[in-house]
């Protein structure tokens, strides 16, 4: 689906901003774009379990480009904005005196 020259063009893409907007729904992702002096727009879709790409780009290959530099911006959003990992249910108590530590269950 990616060839190398997309990847590039895509992680270009991401590197010089040209990502404007990105809307996130429950089974696509929709990124707006400014493509020297005009506008576009791509529809990331996994209707099937599969990648689907719809694009007002010039070409399939811009299209897929386009793609791949809005993975990245979703990518970068889910690294800033998603919560840590929950913690390990267990927590290290204090030594039980014999110098090795204990592990207890932490409640809920």
């Amino acid at each position: 689906m990616f060839t190398a020259e997309v990847l590039d063009r895509g992680r270009t893409w991401y590197r010089r901003w040209l990502c404007r907007e990105l809307e996130l729904g429950e089974a696509d992702a929709i990124i707006h774009a400014r493509m020297e002096e005009r506008e576009c727009y791509v529809v990331l879709e996994w209707p099937d379990g599969q990648l689907h790409i719809r694009a007002s780009a010039a070409n399939e290959e811009e299209g897929r480009a386009l793609g791949r530099a809005g993975l990245y911006e979703i990518e970068e959003l889910v690294a800033e904005e998603a919560s840590p990992l929950q913690p390990d249910r267990r927590r290290l108590a204090a030594s039980n005196g014999n110098g090795q530590a204990s592990f207890e269950h932490a409640r809920q």
